[in-house]
């Protein structure tokens, strides 16, 4: 029982020791103090605010807003890129005394997004406000099945489907590796009967999953028709059309580029060929992630440039064109434009890191704002 007596006293004087060195206040002026208090105080203060942005009920809800042509457009955490072909700024004043900003763009343009933290599965809305001016989709679904294909080809199932004729070596899906294997020595190669005419007069998308093996060649065709390709390159994927408009005319691409880690595994790409009496041009995806456009006018594909070509599976007839090397799962196409921009979209984010939300251009176009809301 004293001993107890003895402790709670001990308790007591200790505690009345503590309250009068606060109140002394000596403890504010002590390095030791500090230095423990930022040891301790920034990893608590960084947790919380992890917290905020990722758990919490009440989330994340933010927007932004760019005034195109005022002089913070190009600055900030959500702000335009600078680019070629974007005017100067540009402003006006109303009757009313209201300034109005503006600039006009004349091709792909982009706004960035760099987000100030972790961003854990939250939903991004953009809106673009102007003159013939839009949103590309910066990301697409993984299923390809639901969209309208007017031809599909499964090579999974262990033999050439009837409508090709060539050469690849084809493994079922009980095999380690079900698809249609280029091994590209043997001069192995499928093309599409009676497909010469096909796939070159008027808008279309062409998918396909592949796998590519050689990292040391370029111009290895994946798919392509002789005036439009897809091509595997050592350091790029690159979607091509041309010759346009006549037997001298121009080409032109899309790049993608490439590491080495990119071989040996499996991809999706989707081109899309879109001609226009304005402003035609040409998209690509890969692994369901948009990757740019170019534009080509008034310009179209020049049906006669080496007009008996059957579309083709590894192996252009191009001078250039080397055999593929790798796996062939599936392909599709469509006459048609499969995914087509707008003016609004939303889209799902997750992580950090800097975000490019394309805009685009059709005929003559002037951006006047862009609206961004992120938010659970």
């Amino acid at each position: 029982m004293n001993l107890l007596k003895y402790l709670n006293r001990g308790k007591l004087i200790v505690m009345k020791q503590f309250w009068n060195n606060v109140k002394d206040g000596q403890w504010l002026k002590s390095h030791a103090f500090w230095l423990r208090f930022f040891a301790y105080g920034i990893p608590f203060a960084f947790l919380l605010y992890m917290l905020y942005w990722n758990f919490l009920p009440f989330g994340y809800d933010k927007e932004f807003v760019i005034d195109v042509g005022s002089p913070s457009d190009m600055s900030g955490e959500f702000r335009l890129k600078p680019s070629e072909y974007l005017s100067d700024r540009m402003s006006t004043t109303t009757m009313n005394g209201f300034v109005e900003t503006w600039r006009e763009i004349s091709g792909p343009i982009y706004a960035v997004y760099n987000p100030s933290g972790v961003l854990r599965d939250k939903r991004m809305y953009i809106d673009v406000e102007g003159d013939n001016v839009t949103v590309m989709p910066l990301e697409i679904s993984d299923d390809y099945s639901r969209y309208d294909w007017d031809y599909i080809w499964d090579f999974t199932h262990g033999s050439k489907p009837a409508e090709f004729y060539g050469k690849a070596d084809f493994f079922s899906d009980n095999s380690t590796q079900a698809c249609a294997y280029f091994d590209g020595n043997s001069g192995d190669r499928l093309e599409l009967s009676n497909s010469a005419d096909l796939f070159e007069d008027q808008a279309f998308s062409v998918y396909v999953n592949w796998q590519p093996d050689n990292d040391a060649t370029s111009s290895q065709q994946i798919v392509g028709h002789y005036n439009w390709e897809l091509f595997q390159n050592r350091d790029s994927v690159v979607f091509q059309v041309g010759r346009m408009s006549n037997q001298n005319g121009p080409f032109f691409s899309i790049r993608y580029p490439v590491t080495p880690d990119f071989f040996g595994r499996k991809h999706a790409a989707l081109a899309i060929y879109n001609p226009s009496n304005e402003d035609g041009r040409i998209d690509l995806y890969i692994d369901e992630r948009y990757v740019g456009r170019t534009y080509f006018q008034r310009l179209r594909i020049w049906p006669g440039y080496n007009s008996n070509r059957d579309l083709s599976f590894g192996k252009s007839e191009h001078g250039n064109g080397t055999y593929f090397t790798g796996c062939i799962f599936r392909s599709a196409i469509m006459n048609g434009v499969a995914i087509s921009d707008r003016k609004n979209l939303s889209y799902r984010i997750n992580g950090m890191g800097e975000i490019s939300i394309p805009l685009m251009t059709t005929g003559r176009s002037v951006i006047r704002s862009v609206i961004l809301r992120v938010n659970n």
